[in-house]
Parts: structure tokens; sequence; C-alpha cells
């Protein structure tokens, strides 16, 4: 599961990346674009120690999806470019389905399996 969410969270991290180029590219709002490459930057940073028994970089991707929930609905507020407001409101949704994702994957508190069946008796 834990080489699953590194895959996942090096996809997101690059897709961030390349919306960080688009938006250099085609002159979205300079902050949000700015926001994009330092939140691609952390998603990265956290892949290495994530590898590392007890998951320490796993506590980065939380709080990259709360950053760009945040910077997304300010962006909505203030009129910056849409699509990239979207697209950082998008990847930060994602992390946080990762890091709820994940988390509830390694918790030790598994729900009771009832082996009751539902047939007719």
């Amino acid at each position: 599961m834990e080489k699953h969410a590194r895959e996942v969270a090096a996809l997101l991290g690059s897709g961030l990346a390349a919306a960080w180029m688009f938006g250099l590219g085609f002159g979205a709002t300079s902050w949000l674009v700015w926001m994009t490459l330092g939140a691609s930057i952390v998603a990265f940073a956290g892949l290495g120690p994530a590898a590392m028994e007890g998951e320490p970089g796993v506590a980065t991707w939380p709080f990259v999806g709360l950053l760009l929930l945040g910077c997304g609905l300010f962006a909505l507020a203030v009129g910056a470019t849409r699509w990239l407001t979207w697209s950082a409101f998008g990847f930060g949704a994602a992390f946080v389905i990762l890091s709820t994702v994940v988390t509830t994957a390694g918790s030790h508190l598994a729900l009771p399996h009832h082996g009751h069946s539902h047939g007719s008796a």
C-alpha cells in the first residue's frame, strides 16, 4: 500500500510541476503559479522520508492538500486564472484523499468483522 501511495504522490507532484510550467508559459496568475511550484517541491520532498519506516514524509501530503485547497478557494475569491485555480483545488483534494486513505489503511483500529450470513433461514 505504501509503495502505491508514494507512486500516486509522485504522480500528483509531477502534475503540479506540469501545471507550474503551463502557468508560466500561458501567463497565469503569478502568485498561484509559484505556489503550485512550491507545493510540488514539498510533495516531492516527502517521497524519500515516506519510504522510511514510520513514514514521516506522509505528513507532508495533508499539508500540501490543505495548502492547495486554501489557495484554490482564495484564488476563486480574487479572480485568479480559472484553469490554474481549479487545478490547484483538484490537486489539493487529491492529496487530502490520498492522506486519508494512507492514514486509514495504516490505522490499527480495524472494525470487527461479523460472520453473519444474511440468507433465508
